[in-house]
C-alpha cells in the first residue's frame, strides 16, 4: 500500500472567487493559474469544517470538459491531505449534475459508506475547450447545491487563504478503469473508487419509468426518435438507457461521445447550437430531413437541461414540463401516488427542486416516451376511411359538417364553366384539458389543406381574423429578410365567397363615411382625419396632448372620497382625458427595421400590491422578433402575491400561457 505525506503550500487569495447555486465558473485559462483550483478547493473544506471534512465520502466527476481530468487528481488529492476517508469517481471522469445528486443521496459503497457531498467539475452549456469554461460547484449531503449560508462561507475564507493542504506524494489515479486504489495517509486510509456511474443512474431510471412501455413503443415501426447529446456527459448514459435498456436503434443517438471541447460546438440545447437535430427534426431552413421522426431531444453538458423537438415542430421548456405534470400520475409509475409540486427551470437550479419532480435531459426524453405511449390508444388519423371507421373522429367529422352547414359557409351551385375547384383536406387534433386528459377529438374541413406542412407552412392557410400580433410579426420577419425592399398588398387574401369578407366591405363604407381615407399605397384606413374632426367640433385643437386615455397618477378607492353632486362633471373629465390622447395618436407608431439578427426576446415585470383595493399585483410582457415590438400585454393577477418575486413568477407563467 502506498504511503503519502501531506504538505503545506503557502498561497494568496485572488479576486472574485465567490460561487453562486452554480459554482465557480471561470476561463480555462483562469482556473489552470497555479494554486487557483486549490485555494477554492481549501476555502470549501475550511468553509464546511473539520468534522464534516474528515472521515467523509466525497464524490468527485462532471461533464468531462477540458481540465476536468487534471482538476479530479488535484481535488483527490487535496481530498487525502484534508483528512477525506474516500472519493468516488465516475468512471473517465463522468457523470451528469443530476446523476451526481443520485448517487449522493442513494449510493452504498461495498463497505456500507454513503457520500457526504460531492465536487462537480462543469460549467453547464457553457462551452469546453483550452480557451473556453471551466467550473466547480460544491453539493451537499442531500444531493443539492450548497445554500447561500456556505456559498458565504466558501467566499470568505478565499479572501484570506494562507495556504492548502496536498499530498503531493499520491500518484495519480487511472479513472479509466474501475476498482479500488487503496493508501496510508498521516489520518489512516485512503481509498479512491473508479465505479460505472451509468449502472446507479440506469437503476434510478428503472424505479421512476415504465421501461416495458417504452420498450414498446420504440419497437413500433410507426415510431422515430432521435437524441442529441451534443457530445456532453448524457451521450455516456444515452447508449445504456436507449439501445441496451430499450432496444432503440444506435442510430437514432447524435454526438453521443463525450469530448473536453464538446467537437468543437456549444452544447447549450436550443434551435441554435443543435443544427444536426433540428435539421434530422425537419426544422432547419437550410436543409432538413424530408422523412423526420416523431421525437427527438437535446442536452447540454452536464445532462440537466434539455431540449424537446417534435415532427417540424418546437415545444417550449415551459410546455414540457407542463406534459409531464399532467401526465405523471398516469404515466410515470413512480408518481402514480400524486406530486408533491412542481418548479420550472425558469424560476430554479436543477437541484432545488430535483426531489419534487425529478426531469432531467433523459428524464424529461422518457417522460414523453411515457406520455405518448399513454396516448397511443388516440392515433390521428391518416385517411378519411380510417376516421370514418372510429366513433370518435367520424362523430367529430359529423359535428364539423353540421357546424359549415349551419353557419351558412357554403352553397350548392353548378361549377361555373371554365373554374376548378378548391380541394379540401380534412386535419385532425387530439385536444387535451388542462388536467391532462383527453377532452375532445377535433376534425376541421380546411380549404388547401393538402398544401400545408405542419409547423412551418402558413402561406396556404385561409384564415378570417388574421391576430394583429400576427400582422407585427410578418412584418417584422419581411424587413428582416428582404434588405431594402417595402411590402405592398397584390391581392387579397380571400379567394373564396366569405362572410367576413362582405362584412368588411361594409364596414369600409361606413368608415369613409365618417370622414375616414382610404391610403393610395394600401388597401388601408387612417383615423387622422376624423381626429382632427373630433377636436374641431369640441374646440380642443389647442388642448395639450396626453399619452393615455387614464390618469396614471390618480388613485380610485371604493368608499372614499364624495360623489360629484354634477355627475355630468365626472363624464367631461373623462371625455376630455380621452380628447387629448386622440390628439396624441395620430402619427404614432411601430418602426419596423432591419436590426441584424433573428433573436426572439421576451421581458415580463410586475410590480407588488399594486391594487390599492385588493392588493393584486399586475403583469406585464413585451415580445420582440429580429429586434422589434410584435406583441404586448398587461393584466391583473387573479391572485394576492406574498412577495416581489412571487409577483414577478407568475408574470412569467402568464407570459406562457397568454
Amino acid at each position: 500500500m502506498v504511503a503519502f505525506k501531506v504538505t503545506r503550500v503557502g498561497t494568496t487569495p485572488f479576486d472574485g472567487q465567490k460561487p453562486g447555486t452554480s459554482g465557480l465558473r471561470k476561463k480555462v485559462k483562469v482556473f489552470t493559474q497555479p494554486h487557483y483550483l486549490q485555494n477554492f478547493v481549501q476555502a470549501t473544506f475550511n468553509a464546511l469544517g473539520s468534522d464534516k471534512v474528515k472521515g467523509a465520502t466525497l464524490v468527485v466527476s462532471g461533464d468531462g470538459r477540458y481540465f476536468s481530468k487534471d482538476a479530479i487528481q488535484i481535488i483527490t488529492k487535496m481530498a487525502a491531505a484534508n483528512g477525506v476517508r474516500r472519493v468516488w469517481v465516475g468512471q473517465h471522469g463522468l457523470m451528469s449534475t443530476p446523476a451526481v445528486s443520485a448517487v449522493v443521496r442513494d449510493r452504498v459503497g461495498a463497505d456500507g459508506s454513503k457520500a457526504n457531498g460531492a465536487f462537480i467539475l462543469t460549467a453547464s452549456h457553457n462551452p469546453g475547450g483550452p480557451h473556453e469554461d471551466f467550473g466547480v460547484k460544491y453539493n451537499m449531503e442531500n444531493g443539492g447545491p450548497a445554500p447561500e449560508g456556505v456559498t458565504n462561507k466558501i467566499y470568505e475564507n478565499t479572501t484570506t487563504i494562507k495556504e492548502y493542504l496536498i499530498a503531493e506524494g499520491l500518484p495519480d489515479v487511472d479513472i479509466s478503469k474501475t476498482g479500488v486504489s487503496s493508501f496510508e495517509g498521516p489520518d489512516g486510509k485512503f481509498d479512491v473508487d473508479v465505479f460505472d456511474s451509468t449502472i446507479d443512474y440506469v437503476k434510478l431510471m428503472k424505479s421512476i419509468f415504465d421501461f416495458p412501455s417504452i420498450q414498446k413503443l420504440l419497437s413500433s415501426p410507426k415510431f422515430g426518435f432521435c437524441y442529441d447529446a451534443l457530445h456532453g456527459v448524457a451521450g455516456y448514459y444515452a447508449k445504456r438507457i436507449f439501445v441496451e435498456e430499450l432496444g432503440g436503434k444506435e442510430s437514432s443517438l447524435l454526438n453521443c461521445v463525450p469530448k473536453e471541447d464538446f467537437g468543437g460546438g456549444h452544447p447549450d440545447p436550443n434551435l441554435t447550437y443543435a443544427k444536426e437535430l433540428v435539421a434530422r427534426m425537419g426544422l432547419s431552413k437550410s436543409h432538413s430531413e424530408p422523412n423526420p421522426p416523431e421525437f427527438g431531444a437535446a442536452a447540454d453538458g452536464d445532462a440537466d437541461r434539455n431540449m424537446i423537438l417534435g415532427k417540424r415542430f418546437f415545444v417550449t421548456p415551459s410546455d414540457s414540463v407542463a406534459i409531464i405534470a399532467a401526465n405523471a400520475v398516469e404515466a410515470i409509475p413512480y408518481f402514480s401516488g400524486g406530486l408533491k409540486g412542481v418548479a420550472s427551470l425558469v424560476l430554479l437550479d436543477h437541484e432545488s427542486w430535483t426531489q419534487a419532480l425529478l426531469i432531467t435531459s433523459l428524464d424529461a426524453f422518457i417522460s414523453h416516451y411515457a406520455f405518448i405511449s399513454f396516448l397511443s390508444s388516440i392515433s390521428i388519423p391518416k385517411s378519411t376511411g380510417e376516421a370514418l371507421s372510429h366513433p370518435g373522429w367520424r362523430q367529430a367529422m359529423s359535428d364539423e359538417m353540421s357546424a359549415l352547414h349551419t353557419s351558412g359557409t357554403w352553397e350548392l351551385v353548378p361549377l361555373p364553366s371554365g373554374k376548378s375547384t378548391v380541394g379540401c383536406r380534412w386535419v385532425y387534433a387530439v385536444k387535451v384539458g388542462p388536467n391532462g386528459q383527453i377532452d375532445r377529438l377535433k376534425a376541421c374541413l380546411v380549404a388547401k389543406g393538402y398544401t400545408q406542412i405542419f409547423g412551418l407552412d402558413y402561406s396556404d392557410t385561409f384564415s378570417p381574423v388574421p391576430k394583429v400580433a400576427s400582422v407585427r410579426l410578418f412584418l417584422s420577419m419581411v424587413v428582416g429578410e428582404s434588405r431594402g425592399l417595402v411590402c405592398r398588398l397584390r391581392r387579397s387574401l380571400y379567394g373564396l365567397k366569405q362572410s367576413s369578407r362582405a362584412w368588411f366591405g361594409k364596414f369600409n363604407t361606413v368608415i369613409q363615411e365618417f370622414g375616414m381615407t382610404r391610403s393610395e399605397a394600401d388597401h388601408s384606413v387612417f383615423y387622422r382625419h376624423s381626429a382632427s374632426s373630433i377636436l374641431e367640433k369640441t374646440g380642443m385643437i389647442g388642448c395639450r396632448p396626453v399619452d393615455t386615455p387614464m390618469d396614471s397618477n390618480s388613485k380610485l378607492l371604493p368608499g372614499q372620497g364624495e360623489p360629484l353632486s354634477d355627475s355630468a362633471s365626472y363624464r367631461r373629465l373623462v371625455v376630455v382625458r380621452i380628447i387629448r390622447y386622440i390628439k396624441s395618436a395620430p402619427g404614432k407608431g411601430l418602426l419596423f427595421e432591419d436590426r441584424g439578427h433573428e433573436q426572439i426576446v421576451g421581458y415580463s415585470d410586475a410590480d407588488w400590491a399594486g391594487s390599492l383595493c385588493d392588493r393584486r399585483s399586475t403583469s406585464g410582457y413585451c415580445v420582440l422578433v429580429e429586434g422589434n415590438l410584435v406583441s404586448w400585454k398587461s393584466k391583473k393577477q387573479n391572485m394576492v402575491a406574498r412577495s416581489s418575486a412571487e409577483a414577478k413568477c407568475r408574470a412569467i407563467l402568464w407570459q406562457h400561457v397568454s
